[in-house]
């Protein structure tokens, strides 16, 4: 086990070292900052009930005195507030003093003693000097990089020798004594990754090597890749650099200055660049636009170096868990006059400071941008930009979802606000900007959409965005016809050479034939649009002037029969809801 005179080395140090032991041991741990308010919080790990480990550090090495003892009551009481606190974030379900001292016996029965005092309503432990030693012993090279141990590794380094050395064997074996093949290399080079991985407590590396240049993309944890080759020859060998822990930049920093090349930019690379700069977003230098000096560890780094440069988005966290409300008010009201739920993607951040993530609403017809701009009293200005799919990406989507998406594009104008809220809960009203832009408009199509929803919710069916391309005239009307009579209206309806009804033959006989009359009868109606068919309830449909002629069209049914209505010069047809019980198919 390493054993690290832990009493002479300087507090913050002593700290500093353990928190990179504890972020080795969990690489998702957050580390917070005492200077920004830790609140009990020290090195926290989310858990898979979402609540939260505190290791709380300390750099007592020594038997404790009363000053120390009242700084551990001090923090587990502010541990304690935080959690019972009900507008914290933080549920903690384990309290862990940290630091290298074991306790006596009297010591822990302080420890159980402070706990019941503040009425501790979570787990507590105290993990000592064994236990950073065994952290110590886990991460030898922490304790190298961090507190310079002078102890040597030359037996590793010779092994390291001996790998490197069997690899430059493999690679010169004469080819007419044997072929050399890539199984040959399987176990000396997995030696050699793993030698070159051993020492450094902050970072990883892999290689990759071949006749082409990889192409350059994100990787989880990855920090930084390299290739090396002659460029149209080969071959290309590759490392990449990656964080072992969530902290890994804050503990060994990479300094990076990047020399642009003004003459060489373009205006939409200088934009890309300030978009990297100010809100963390990907961007591509070509060659001959820069330069870059970078620190990388492993030998890595570069000075002057040219080529191909990609910054990939660097991921902060979601902005919120679940749909955000977007809702757009008056220029004076609170009234909603639409809204749609937006799930936002993660966030990156530039080094500037701003934010900027992106987000889709349900139907994927809409995305949207974010960008926050911090300003000096530490609020942000928000930089909203939607853009829209081509329409005929919501055919198919349910009538309702689509008028959802459409009444919001539509009222998406200047004069209005856009304002934001969580789910299920009011808006935020400070967050209400004015709308600088006009979306568009689609009325027609909403008008249209809100007929065809109406008559899927009377008839109980469901109803899909039709290609209303491709509808005809009479499928249009149809709709809004069924649309104002379910809604209690009348509808005119056009005058046509003749209907075809099919009655009872009692009633049959009861008609004057040849003459003209006028007539009211309950009939119920067959809609079609595209593909998709709608039973209507029966409706009252009357003829101001008509003849009635017999019909050569027999019924199944022998009670029943055909007759044909044929309207006459100023015929008026209007359909409206009867009056009176519903599924009455005779006369009046």
């Amino acid at each position: 086990m390493v054993e690290v005179a832990w009493p002479v080395i300087h507090a913050t140090q002593v700290e500093q070292v353990i928190a990179v032991f504890l972020s080795r041991e969990h690489p998702h741990a957050l580390r917070i900052t005492p200077s920004q308010g830790d609140k009990g919080l020290d090195v926290i790990v989310e858990q898979a009930d979402s609540t939260y480990h505190n290791f709380q550090v300390k750099y007592f090495a020594t038997n404790l005195n009363s000053s120390q003892k009242r700084q551990i009551k001090k923090s587990l009481a502010s541990a304690i507030s935080l959690h019972n606190d009900k507008d914290s974030d933080f549920d903690l379900s384990l309290w862990i003093l940290t630091m290298p001292w074991n306790p006596t016996t009297q010591q822990l029965g302080w420890f159980r003693q402070i706990q019941t005092d503040l009425a501790c309503p979570f787990s507590c432990e105290w993990r000592g000097l064994d236990y950073v030693n065994g952290l110590a012993s886990k991460y030898p090279q922490v304790v190298d990089y961090h507190l310079g141990n002078d102890k040597s590794r030359l037996e590793q380094r010779i092994k390291d020798l001996e790998n490197f050395q069997r690899l430059r064997a493999l690679a010169g074996m004469p080819s007419a004594d044997s072929t050399l093949v890539p199984q040959d290399l399987l176990t000396p080079l997995a030696e050699v990754v793993q030698a070159i991985n051993r020492d450094d407590p902050h970072y990883q590396f892999s290689v990759e090597a071949g006749p082409y240049a990889p192409p350059a993309v994100s990787r989880p944890g990855l920090i930084a890749s390299t290739t090396i080759g002659e460029t149209q020859v080969g071959p290309f060998v590759t490392f990449h650099v990656y964080a072992r822990y969530r902290h890994a930049t804050d503990d060994r920093p990479l300094p990076l200055t990047i020399h642009l090349n003004e003459a060489a930019l373009t205006e939409m690379d200088r934009a890309a660049w300030q978009d990297a700069i100010r809100f963390g977003s990907p961007v591509t230098l070509a060659p001959g636009s820069f330069t870059l000096d970078i620190d990388l560890p492993g030998g890595l780094g570069v000075t002057n170096g040219e080529g191909t440069l990609r910054l990939f988005a660097s991921d902060l966290q979601a902005p919120q868990p679940g749909p955000v409300r977007w809702v757009i008010v008056g220029p004076a009201s609170w009234s909603v006059i639409a809204e749609i739920e937006v799930q936002n993607g993660p966030a990156t951040r530039g080094v500037a400071g701003g934010i900027e993530f992106e987000g889709i609403d349900s139907t994927g017809i809409m995305t949207t941008r974010t960008r926050a701009t911090p300003n000096p009293n530490g609020t942000f200005n928000l930089n909203v930009t939607i853009s829209l799919a081509p329409e005929q990406e919501l055919i198919g989507l349910p009538v309702a979802q689509a008028l959802q998406i459409l009444r919001f594009i539509d009222a998406y104008k200047p004069g209005n606000r856009l304002a934001f809220g969580p789910r299920w809960e009011p808006i935020v009203r400070d967050s209400a900007q004015l709308i600088q832009i006009d979306a568009g408009s689609a009325t027609a199509l909403i008008s249209f959409l809100t007929d065809l929803n109406l008559v899927s919710n009377e008839c109980g069916a469901p109803a899909s965005v039709p290609n209303w391309r491709e509808l005809t005239r009479q499928e249009f009307l149809g709709v809004r016809n069924a649309a104002r009579v379910l809604a209690g209206s009348t509808a005119r309806l056009e005058v046509h050479e003749s209907y075809i009804a099919e009655l009872a033959k009692s009633d049959i006989e009861m008609l004057p034939k040849g003459e003209p009359v006028a007539v009211t009868m309950p009939t119920q109606f067959e809609l079609k649009v595209a593909e998709q068919k709608f039973v209507l309830p029966f409706t009252e449909i009357s003829f101001s002037r008509i003849t009635i002629e017999s019909s050569d069209q027999t019924s199944p049914d022998p009670d029943r029969g055909f007759i044909v209505f044929r309207p006459m010069e100023g015929c008026e047809i209007t359909q409206s809801m009867p009056y009176g019980a519903e599924g009455d198919d005779s006369l009046e």
